[in-house]
């Protein structure tokens, strides 16, 4: 069966207020419902283990949220129509981690990159890499400005 069901709050034959909804392939939602859409704080389960817990808005995520990935990635910060767009932090499960501003799910703007052996970039960024100023700091402390 290809089906998705529906427990919860009704008003006007819509979801409203506090509500499950799970699709055949193992993916569930819990959380609130405004006239029939994902609106306010809500609980996403992906079928391959992903999580996302934080704000919706018209069925989009939307707000501060966390996002934890199957394979242990996790960010944390702010999103808009379901990308990582604001301020925010991102951790790779190798141990690498990103700390700045997102624009439409790519780096953009400040942000420190920081590699599992301690290396690290701290600049700015454009569509997702580095980009004019920025400073790479080795393992060692010793740094460099330079120009991206």
């Amino acid at each position: 069966k290809n089906h998705t069901t529906y427990e919860g709050q009704w008003v006007n034959d819509m979801q409203e207020g506090h509500g499950v909804e799970r699709w055949a392939e193992g993916s569930k939602y819990e959380g609130q419902f405004v006239a029939g859409k994902k609106e306010g704080f809500g609980v996403y389960h992906w079928a391959d283990g992903s999580t996302f817990q934080g704000r919706w808005r018209a069925n989009k995520i939307h707000g501060s949220g966390t996002y934890s990935g199957g394979d242990q990635r996790k960010y944390v910060g702010q999103w808009e129509a379901s990308v990582m767009h604001g301020r925010g932090s991102y951790h790779w499960a190798d141990g690498r981690m990103y700390m700045g501003e997102y624009v439409k799910d790519k780096k953009e703007g400040f942000g420190i990159f920081v590699w599992k052996d301690g290396r690290r970039y701290e600049g700015w960024w454009r569509n997702g890499k580095q980009d004019g100023l920025g400073r790479f700091v080795l393992k060692t402390g010793v740094s460099r400005l330079a120009e991206w």
